[in-house]
């Protein structure tokens, strides 16, 4: 599903996909200078730590944003 709207900052979401899960809080999001949309992670465990995902990697844990996604969506 391709989201018409950023994860907004300060969502918790968890990371997917890959060798290792793990759950967190966006503490930015922005484009690439080549229009791609990127999310800065900040980790619960290791405490503090952050790493830059594409949305594919990233899902929001809040049920109510993502039913607010889903009907932006259709």
């Amino acid at each position: 599903m391709k989201l018409l709207s950023p994860i907004p900052v300060g969502t918790r979401a968890k990371k997917v996909g890959g060798s290792y899960q793990a759950t967190g809080t966006v503490v930015g999001n922005f484009k690439t200078t080549a229009g791609e949309q990127r999310y800065v992670f900040e980790f619960d465990e290791p405490k503090g730590m952050l790493h830059i995902f594409g949305p594919s990697q990233l899902e929001a844990v809040t049920t109510e944003l993502r039913g607010l996604l889903w009907a932006w969506y259709y």
